[in-house]
C-alpha cells in the first residue's frame, strides 16, 4: 500500500488507515506519539491497540516514498485479510 508521504504526519496517517483496515472493528487504537519517529530512510509509527478483551500495540514502517514497509500487531489479533480486500 502507497500514498503520498511528506511528513511525519502524512505517514501517521497513512499508518492509521492501514492499521485500521487490519484490526478487527471493535477495536480501538491510539496514536503512540513519544515512541513514532523519522529517520533518514523511513518513518516508525506506534499505535496502542485494545478491546474489552485484548491490549497490545502496532508497528508500521513507512519508507520515504509512501511505501508501507513493515506491519505488526504485538500482544493483539488482527483480521485474516487480502489486499484484494482493500
Amino acid at each position: 500500500m502507497q500514498a503520498n508521504v511528506d511528513t511525519l504526519g502524512d505517514a501517521m496517517s497513512h499508518c492509521r488507515g492501514y492499521t485500521r483496515f487490519m484490526l478487527p472493528d471493535e477495536a480501538r487504537m491510539s496514536l503512540d506519539e513519544l515512541s513514532s519517529r523519522e529517520t533518514p530512510e523511513y518513518y516508525d509509527i506506534f499505535f496502542d491497540v485494545s478491546d474489552a478483551s485484548e491490549s497490545g500495540h502496532a508497528k508500521c514502517r513507512v519508507d520515504k516514498t509512501g511505501l508501507i514497509i513493515f506491519y505488526q500487531t504485538y500482544g493483539y489479533r488482527q483480521r485474516s485479510r487480502s489486499f484484494a480486500d482493500f
